[in-house]
């Protein structure tokens, strides 16, 4: 500042500091501000995201435990035989019987967009199961 005012007072230089110190301070507080209202806003939307998945889900979050209006339905879990990688294991699964024919059964999951339980579907079809031995198996 001296190079620039030679003339320049000792009292304005520590007015023209302090006023400098000032604004510093106030564009301090309003970067803050915006970084506090950046993770307000953050919060928020993580907040929305966690209640818009909840009804995908049963009440204490485990996708493999029935809500009642899955129990009026019918569902049941179950082992089912499904192969994996070339063996045959024993996966557990919702059973429901099909809306189509009651007297079979077939896979169920819940729908991500609705909530709701619907029958499982591979290649476009549904996937029938049936007891056969104790075991659940893929028809």
């Amino acid at each position: 500042m001296r190079r620039l005012f030679p003339d320049m007072s000792s009292e304005e230089t520590a007015e023209i500091r302090q006023r400098g110190g000032e604004m510093i301070d106030q564009i301090e507080q309003k970067v803050l501000e915006d970084r506090r209202a950046e993770v307000e806003e953050k919060r928020k939307r993580s907040e929305e995201a966690q209640q818009q998945s909840k009804p995908a889900q049963a009440d204490d979050g485990d996708p493999m435990d029935l809500s009642e209006n899955e129990r009026k339905l019918g569902v049941q879990i179950g082992r089912v035989e499904i192969r994996v990688a070339g063996d045959l294991r024993k996966i557990p699964r919702k059973i429901m019987p099909d809306p189509d024919d009651p007297k079979k059964s077939v896979i169920a999951v819940r729908d991500p967009e609705t909530g709701e339980t619907i029958p499982e579907e591979r290649r476009g079809g549904k996937r029938y199961v049936e007891r056969r031995d104790g075991v659940w198996r893929v028809v």
